[in-house]
């Protein structure tokens, strides 16, 4: 199995890559008024939108450190899935 490997602070966590649609380079996001603060803001892709959760605040309840280089991460919708909280 192909993961991709994540880091959140000091713990790694693996996607199954067949979970992954594409992973897209760091650019800036179009922000969200009166989102809740996981959500980092919304991300123009292909012809619409997709809203980018911060997963550091949800992991470690504090925001990622902003970094030029770290990508977005596009996983593949599964309409079965719960919300995030």
């Amino acid at each position: 199995m192909l993961v991709l490997l994540l880091r959140i602070g000091d713990r790694r966590f693996g996607l199954d890559a067949r979970d992954v649609v594409e992973v897209v380079p760091a650019v800036p996001l179009l922000p969200v008024a009166q989102a809740p603060d996981w959500i980092a803001g919304l991300l123009r892709h292909r012809d619409g939108v997709a809203p980018v959760v911060d997963l550091a605040r949800l992991v470690r309840g504090t925001p990622a450190t902003p970094r030029p280089r770290t990508p977005t991460v596009l996983p593949r919708r599964d309409p079965e899935a719960p919300s995030p909280p």
